[in-house]
This record gives structure tokens, C-alpha cells and sequence, in this order.
């Protein structure tokens, strides 16, 4: 097969793409538009394409059977040791997320459980529940003024998803230490973020980022005292933090040091409420701007629902309209819009040779526009994933969650939670755009985010 801007040169002749020099020129702008680089050269150069950034050869793939090869087919190749997951390690050391080998593949087995289907109703409640408590402060904020009031949705929704990882996986309520958690992750997160593009920082931001990974520690050490007391009341509890403990103290297959423990807390903290939260606010944002959809929307939850509160997951998993607004959300916003690895051997792709240690880079957002794949790819349209268009697309066309051995592992449970926070929102307020304008600007940061918060106008239904 001869992907997309290909030549036809052989494997052994160079990548298309930029000269290093050119590159250099614009790293100002490529640093503050990462995804507008990205998109302008995947245009320009095609599916496969690459620069040298000093010694490093980097590489760009696009195409769904480059992601394949590259995150299934070869896997074994491509390895988490990139600058990213060494800045990301720097807050959660050894976790699913940044480990690699036979610690995450032990890791990996030993948390799986965690994550089983049997989890969904529980969360399914869990979510709805918090999601509709939380909101009372719309419906108070109704009450006091008539057309609905503006909320800047970002920060709620990172409050919210904090708050049901608590629940859910901790069994904790974490309402009172919620927001000043999700503060200490932000603040450590932007820091490694903003390292990567600065040899210095001003000394406040590192202490700042020193004192909230300090706050990290202290809660994830706080957690597994918890735990361990918890567990000599009721040893029958199994839920995340118990299968870590009982690893802790040598009570199953797999024994891990206390580091160990903290550092697959902390990997849960980040992934497990960040993403989440993210994803939940783009897609309030696109219900918000398509009016019609979220009438759809609205309607085939009250004919399901019934006015059902709590639903079971059961009556989630019908709600095919919503899934799919969902989908389609993550689409046009994946959170995880940048996945790296390093090539441990030389390999081919395509048509072209992939040099041993070379950086190669895979962006689900700009997986998710190829215009071979997806009419329209700036357009938001959820009918995108009704089952005959779905199952005509290749499968690695669409990696929210990304793909192979290192799927997500919290993949099902995060789309169980944003069905449920959905359903408890969109049957109780209407959204619309605090002013009709063009998309939100977008941060691509750790994950992406708007740039400037979310508000939306919430009128009471």
C-alpha cells in the first residue's frame, strides 16, 4: 500500500518533511501552537514524515496502519522512554502510565481487576449522584436570576471527577481535600509542561511545583494508612487502593514497595480525574454550540430514563445517541492528544526506514481529522459513529484511548462515568455558548484544554 504523500522512494532514502533549520526558525510558534504545527505539516508532507532536531531523528505518523503497526503489530519496539513520559515520571514515578516492560506488565495484571465491568453500576450511581448534588449550585444560582447564569465549567468538572475517582476507586469522599488535590495536580503538571520548553524557571514556579508534589505525597501516604486500617475492619473490601495495600503487605502474587503504591496512586490521580474532567467539558461545549443535538439528546434520555435516578448501567449503556455525542467529543477533542515512543530497533514503515532510538510521535487529533477517514473532520457530527459508518472505518483510525497492550485501562469506566454525568446534567439544565463565537481556543498542555476555561450559560430546565 502507498500511503498518502508517499514518493515511492525506498525504504532507504529520507522522510519527507521540514530541514531541521526551518524548524528551528519557528519554535516559538511551534511551542505556542503545537497542533497547528502538526496539522500544517501533516498537509503539507503527508502521512509519514519527519525532521532531525539536532542529533534526534523524529518521526510523525498518520495513517491507521502506521498507529497499528507501531502500537500493536511491533510494539514490543516502540518504547515509553521519551522525554514525555520522563517529565510526566517526575510526578508519577513508575506507574502504569510512564512504566514500561515487565514492571507494567506485572502492574498492569495486578490493577486489572480494579477496572472490571462489575464496577459499572456502582459508578454509574456514584457518578449521577455526585454529578446531580453538585450541580444544586446551578439551580440555586437559577433561582436568584432568570435567563440562567454563566459558570466557567473547567474547574467544576476537575472538582467532580476528582470526587467520584474518590469515591469510586478510594472509597473516600474527598469533597473537602477534592479542589486543593486537583490545584497541586494542576500546578505539578503545568511545571513539567512548561520545563519542557525552558532550561530555567523562576525559582517561585519550582517551588511551587515542590510544594504541591509534596501535597501529592502526603495525600497518596494518607491513602494507604487508610487503607491498611480499613482493612483490618472489613478484609473483604477490594477496590483499587485495597488491591495495592494487600500487594504492599504481601498478601497476594505480587508484592510491591510502599514507592511502588504511591506512584500508581498518583498515576490515578492524574489520568483518572484530568481526562475525564476534559473530555466532559468539550463535549458540554459542543452540546451547548448544536442546539438541536442536545434536544435529541435530552429527549432520548427522559424516553429511557424515565426519570430513573440513579440509572443502572444497564440503562446507560441503551442511551445510543448520548454515547455517541460522547464520541464524537473525543474525536474532535481527544485529552490524550500526543502519544510518544522510541524505536528500540530500526524498523520500516511504509515505505521508509525508522533508524534505531529515533522519537516517533502519534497524534490521535490529527489521527482523527484524516480526511480518508472522516468527511468533514472539523465538523461535529455524532451520526459519525452509528454502527454500519463505524465498522467501515479501520479500527485504528479513532484512539481516544490509545491502542494495543497499552490501551487505557481505565478506557470503559471513564465512558461509563461521562454517560452518567451527562444524563444527570442535560435532564436537569439546558446549556447554550456564553456568546456565539468560533471554537474555544485550545491549550495543548498534558491534556488538551481549553485555553481560557469553559463558560456556558445553565438555565434550569
Amino acid at each position: 500500500m502507498v500511503i498518502r504523500g508517499f514518493s515511492g522512494r525506498s525504504a532507504n532514502q529520507g522522510l519527507p518533511g521540514p530541514s531541521s533549520l526551518s524548524v528551528l526558525a519557528r519554535l516559538r510558534q511551534i511551542q505556542a501552537s503545537p497542533l497547528a504545527f502538526l496539522m500544517e505539516y501533516t498537509r503539507r508532507y503527508g502521512d509519514l514524515w519527519g525532521f532531525t532536531a539536532g542529533t534526534q531523528p523524529v518521526v510523525f505518523a498518520n495513517h491507521p496502519s502506521l498507529v497499528k503497526h507501531i502500537l500493536l503489530d511491533n510494539a514490543h519496539n516502540y518504547s515509553k522512554d521519551t522525554f514525555q513520559y520522563r517529565q510526566l515520571a517526575r510526578i508519577a514515578g513508575k506507574g502504569l502510565l510512564t512504566s514500561d516492560g515487565e514492571i507494567w506488565l506485572t502492574h498492569r495484571r495486578l490493577l486489572q481487576s480494579a477496572f472490571h465491568h462489575s464496577l459499572h453500576d456502582e459508578l454509574a450511581t456514584t457518578a449521577f449522584v455526585l454529578a446531580h448534588e453538585m450541580s444544586n449550585e446551578f439551580a440555586q444560582r437559577n433561582r436568584e436570576g432568570g435567563e440562567g447564569k454563566l459558570v466557567n465549567i473547567q474547574p467544576w468538572m476537575l472538582h467532580l471527577a476528582m470526587r467520584i475517582l474518590g469515591k469510586t476507586f478510594f472509597s473516600m469522599e474527598l469533597d473537602g481535600a477534592s479542589e486543593s488535590l486537583v490545584h497541586s495536580v494542576e500546578i505539578a503538571l503545568d511545571y513539567i509542561l512548561h520545563s519542557s520548553f525552558q532550561f530555567l524557571l523562576k525559582r517561585e514556579n519550582k517551588y511551587a511545583f515542590e510544594q504541591a508534589l509534596a501535597e501529592i505525597d502526603q495525600f497518596a501516604h494518607h491513602l494507604i494508612i487508610t487503607a491498611r486500617q480499613r482493612k483490618k475492619k472489613d478484609s473483604t473490601s477490594k477496590d483499587f487502593l485495597d488491591i495495592l495495600v494487600a500487594a504492599l503487605e504481601g498478601k497476594g502474587t505480587v508484592s510491591l514497595t510502599e514507592s511502588e503504591v504511591r506512584d500508581e496512586i498518583v498515576t490515578l490521580l492524574i489520568a483518572g480525574h484530568e481526562t475525564v474532567a476534559t473530555a466532559l467539558t468539550w463535549t458540554m461545549y459542543l452540546l451547548a454550540a448544536h442546539v438541536e443535538v442536545q434536544e435529541a439528546l435530552r429527549a432520548e434520555l427522559f424516553n429511557t430514563l424515565g426519570g430513573e435516578q440513579p440509572p443502572t448501567y444497564q440503562k446507560l449503556s441503551q442511551l445510543t445517541l448520548t454515547r455517541h455525542v460522547f464520541e464524537e467529543a473525543l474525536r474532535l477533542f481527544p485529552p490524550a492528544w500526543l502519544i510518544t515512543r522510541r524505536a528500540v530497533q530500526e524498523d520500516i514503515l511504509g515505505e521508509h526506514r525508522v533508524p534505531a532510538n529515533a522519537l516517533v510521535v502519534i497524534s490521535p487529533y490529527a489521527v482523527h481529522r484524516h480526511p480518508s477517514f472522516w468527511a468533514q473532520p472539523e465538523h461535529f457530527d455524532p451520526s459519525r459513529f452509528e454502527s454500519a459508518l463505524a465498522k467501515s472505518r479501520p479500527r485504528f483510525a479513532y484512539i481516544p484511548f490509545g491502542a494495543g497492550p497499552r490501551l487505557c485501562i481505565g478506557n470503559q469506566v471513564a465512558v461509563v462515568e461521562s454517560l452518567a454525568v451527562i444524563a444527570a446534567l442535560v435532564q436537569r439544565f439546558r446549556f447554550s455558548l456564553a456568546r456565539a463565537s468560533a471554537v474555544p481556543q485550545m491549550k495543548a498542555s498534558v491534556t488538551l484544554q481549553p485555553k481560557e476555561g469553559m463558560w456556558l450559560r445553565i438555565q434550569s430546565l
